[in-house]
C-alpha cells in the first residue's frame, strides 16, 4: 500500500517514534468513538405509551404460594414473605397499579405415608397435585376478572397451577419460561423425581395419567406456544424432549452470542409474532447468575446479569400483552441476611420491570 508521501506503509511508520505511533492510535480511536457517539445521539428512546391488553384501571392480584413440596430444599416456602418485605406492594402502587394482595394460600398437607412415589419415582404427586389445583382456583379467579395474576413462589412446580389457570382465562396465551433449567421432564425422564423439574411436561400433556393428583389438569400448552430463555443446566431426557417437539430455546450461549435484546426480539417473534397474544411470563430467579441472586436453591454459574434479567421483563412489558407472571425459587433460608435481602430486591426489580418500570 502506497501513501501520499510515496512511501510503502511499513516504511512510513519507520519515521515515527513509538510515542508518536501511540498518539496517532489514540487520536484514531477518539475519532472513531466520536463517530459512534454521533450515531448513538441520533437514537431516540422509545416514548410511546404502552397499550395494555388488560382493562383499566390496571390491577395486579398478588398471590402468595409458599409451597416447597416440588423440591427437597427447605426455606423456599418463605419466598412470598421475603419478596413482600422488600417493598413489593408499595413499589407496584408507585408504578400506578392497583394492588389486590390476596395474602398467602394455605395449602393442605398430605402425610408422606399416604403419598408414595409414582411413575419413575415422582415424589409427593398427590400433595403437589392438590396444591397446584388450589393455586389454579386462586389464579383463575384473578385472571378471569381482568387482573394480572402475580404468583410469588415457592418452587416452580407451582407454574402447573398458575399457567393452567391463565390459559383457561386467556385460551391463546403464550408462555415465556425464564430458567436455568428446562423443567420439562416427564414421569419417565426425571432423574430426581422432583416435580419442580416437571411443570412444562405436565402443561404440555407429556405426563400420562399414571401420576395421581393431577386428575384436574387438562393439557393446555402446545410446543409452538412456549419459548425458553436462560437455559444452562438441562437434563439429558429434557434435551431429547425439547428436540423431539422442536421447542424454541435460547440458552446462555445464545444470550452471549446475540445479546439479550436480539434474543427477546427472536423469542417474541416466535411465540407472539404480531404481539397480539396474551403472555404469561414464568420466571425462576435461578436464571440469574448466583452472584446476583445467591438465595436460591439450584444455583448454576454463568447466568443472566441483573440488567439482562430486567430487560427480558421490559421487552415483555412493552408488548402490553402480559396477563400472568410467576416469580419463584427465592429461598430466604439460604445465605446471609444481606444475601437474602439482595435476592428479594432483585425479585422485586424484575416484577417492576415486567409491570412497566423504565430507566427513562
Amino acid at each position: 500500500m502506497s501513501t501520499a508521501a510515496g512511501l510503502n506503509e511499513p516504511e512510513r511508520w519507520k519515521h515515527y517514534s513509538s510515542e508518536s505511533i501511540a498518539a496517532i492510535s489514540v487520536r484514531d480511536l477518539k475519532q472513531k468513538a466520536s463517530v459512534i457517539m454521533d450515531d448513538v445521539r441520533g437514537i431516540e428512546p422509545k416514548q410511546e405509551e404502552t397499550q395494555f391488553l388488560l382493562p383499566s384501571p390496571l390491577t395486579v392480584s398478588v398471590i402468595g404460594a409458599g409451597y416447597a413440596g416440588g423440591q427437597p430444599i427447605l426455606g423456599v416456602e418463605g419466598g412470598p414473605r421475603a419478596i413482600r418485605d422488600a417493598g413489593l406492594v408499595s413499589e407496584l402502587e408507585t408504578l400506578g397499579w392497583a394492588v389486590d394482595d390476596r395474602g398467602d394460600i394455605q395449602f393442605d398437607n398430605v402425610p408422606p405415608e399416604q403419598d408414595p412415589p409414582a411413575g419413575n419415582g415422582v415424589k409427593f404427586p398427590r400433595q403437589v397435585g392438590g396444591c397446584t389445583a388450589k393455586l389454579f382456583d386462586e389464579v383463575y379467579a384473578a385472571a378471569s376478572t381482568g387482573k394480572l395474576a402475580l404468583t410469588l413462589g415457592g418452587d416452580h412446580s407451582l407454574a402447573i397451577g398458575s399457567i393452567a389457570a391463565v390459559c383457561r382465562a386467556w385460551p391463546d396465551t403464550c408462555v415465556i419460561w425464564v430458567d436455568a433449567h428446562g423443567d420439562i421432564n416427564t414421569h419417565e425422564t426425571t432423574p430426581s423425581g422432583n416435580l419442580h423439574g416437571m411443570p412444562v411436561g405436565f402443561l404440555m400433556g407429556l405426563v400420562d395419567g399414571t401420576v395421581p393428583g393431577f386428575e384436574w389438569l387438562a393439557p393446555c400448552l402446545s410446543p409452538e406456544r412456549i419459548v425458553f430463555i436462560g437455559l444452562r443446566d438441562v437434563d439429558p431426557g429434557e434435551k431429547k424432549v425439547l428436540r423431539q417437539h422442536k421447542i424454541k430455546c435460547f440458552s446462555m450461549t445464545e444470550v452471549d452470542r446475540y445479546g439479550i435484546g436480539k434474543v427477546m426480539e427472536l423469542a417474541l417473534d416466535h411465540v407472539n409474532p404480531k404481539r397480539d397474544k396474551p403472555i404469561h411470563l414464568s420466571y425462576d430467579v435461578d436464571a440469574i447468575d448466583p452472584l446476583v441472586v445467591p438465595s436460591t436453591g439450584t444455583r448454576v454459574k454463568g447466568g443472566l446479569t441483573y440488567r439482562e434479567a430486567c430487560y427480558i421483563c421490559e421487552a415483555v412489558s412493552e408488548t402490553g400483552q402480559l396477563v400472568g407472571l410467576d416469580v419463584v425459587e427465592v429461598n430466604p433460608a439460604i445465605g446471609t441476611p444481606d444475601q437474602v435481602a439482595e435476592t428479594a430486591q432483585v425479585a422485586v426489580g424484575i416484577i417492576k420491570s415486567a409491570l412497566g418500570q423504565r430507566l427513562i
